[in-house]
């Protein structure tokens, strides 16, 4: 049963059953309240004079616009992955190494795949949060090296520490369209060291416009 538009009505005109059947009751019927069938259903318009229901969604999701741009949803609110590197990886003087996962906390949208593991896959445009920490080595000599999200440099480490462990947090903001790597990489300006552990989470933060 579908809505129906209300006739312009004139002085004499006739009130009938069938008016109010069509006008009233049976309109009624397709719109609020009576398209209700569950406590947290909500009313959308899903064409011009026509109304749909979504269920209510899942404890702590939010509403947002499907990707179509043409309805709401229930979404999880957080939309991002975090991954971590658990075994030792050497980075080499004088060179640019991205720095290889493989280990996946937790991937909303995915954003990372085991077959590609330096690579992460921006969904959808929009504002994302890209943080993290290396846990570097115990090196021999002193290290100079730069690190890049991708291909953006958010942090330079410089220590001639050898004879502890030393953890370094970064963490850079920035519009990502989709398809986007905001790779996470290495250029070590002088000696060799080893990146003993590392965690890197990508969240998105919202639309950009």
């Amino acid at each position: 049963m579908a809505y129906t538009a209300l006739a312009t009505a004139v002085t004499g005109d006739l009130w009938t059953a069938a008016n109010h059947n069509t006008y009233i009751k049976d309109n009624f019927a397709v719109s609020v309240p009576d398209i209700f069938t569950a406590a947290g259903d909500l009313p959308y318009g899903t064409g011009e004079n026509t109304a749909g229901i979504l269920a209510i969604g899942s404890a702590r999701q939010v509403l947002m616009v499907n990707e179509a741009g043409n309805a709401p949803e229930w979404r999880s609110a957080l939309f991002g992955c975090s991954l971590s590197v658990t075994t030792d990886q050497t980075i080499t003087a004088g060179s640019t190494s991205t720095v290889s996962f493989d280990t996946e906390n937790y991937d909303t949208s995915g954003f990372w795949s085991s077959s590609d593991s330096d690579g992460i896959a921006i969904p959808f445009d929009g504002v994302y949060q890209c943080s993290g920490f290396l846990n570097i080595g115990i090196p021999a000599t002193q290290i100079n090296t730069r690190v890049f999200i991708g291909g953006t440099q958010v942090l330079f480490i410089s220590t001639s520490n050898t004879t502890y462990l030393e953890v370094y947090n970064f963490s850079y903001v920035a519009r990502f369209t989709q398809g986007q790597n905001p790779y996470l990489a290495i250029n070590a300006i002088q000696w060799d060291f080893v990146i003993k552990s590392a965690e890197y989470a990508v969240t998105y933060l919202g639309a950009s416009t």
